[in-house]
Parts: structure tokens; C-alpha cells; sequence
């Protein structure tokens, strides 16, 4: 997630927009599985841990699961203003942000 989001703030001009749709792990099958941590998120970007990696499967099937709370903290440290985020029904978190002209380093 974090590659693709530092792609996204690469692509977009300052002041583009970024609308992040996720499946809310509270409303589907995920909702017994603990919440990815942001620092876990960091640590395979900068590990360069590619979605390909055969040895990643099994860590991305157990732990790979995404909050309301994640998805706004993932955003605004890939360098995004978030001006709008919430649950959607049935079963989405939505984000909507704003680039900021540079990302901030990371955490």
C-alpha cells in the first residue's frame, strides 16, 4: 500500500487528488484478524518488499488488514492532506486527500 501511495503523490501535481477506497476489515471477513500496524506498512517499503514475494504470502494474508484509522494514518504520511475520510456501507473506508507539495520522511 505504501508503494502505491508514494507513486500516487509522485503522479499527482501539487494540489491533485487522491480518492483511496479499502474494504472496512470491521464489515467483512477480516474482522477477527488484528489490524496491520503503520510501522509494519513502513518497514516492507523500505525493506523494497515487492507484492510478488513468494515469502510475503503468508504475512500478507495474516496480517494485511486495513482500519479507518490505518488507511488516514498511511495517507497523510505518503505526504497527503486528508480532507475527508469515513466508513461507507456495506463495507468501505473512504479517504479523500489533497498532495502536498513535498512527502514528509518517514517514521
Amino acid at each position: 500500500m505504501r508503494r502505491a501511495l508514494r507513486e500516487s503523490h509522485r503522479v499527482l501535481k501539487a494540489g491533485g487528488w487522491l480518492l483511496l477506497v479499502l474494504p472496512d476489515c470491521l464489515r467483512t471477513f477480516d474482522h477477527a484478524r488484528p489490524v496491520t500496524s503503520l510501522a509494519h506498512l513502513v518497514e516492507d517499503f523500505e525493506r523494497g518488499t515487492a507484492e510478488d514475494d513468494q515469502s510475503h504470502v503468508e504475512e500478507a494474508l495474516a496480517l494485511q488488514v486495513f482500519d479507518h484509522a490505518l488507511a488516514v494514518a498511511a495517507v497523510q504520511q505518503a505526504g497527503f492532506r486528508v480532507l475527508a475520510s469515513e466508513r461507507v456501507l456495506p463495507f468501505h473506508v473512504v479517504v479523500f486527500a489533497t498532495k502536498l507539495t513535498a512527502v514528509p520522511p518517514a517514521r
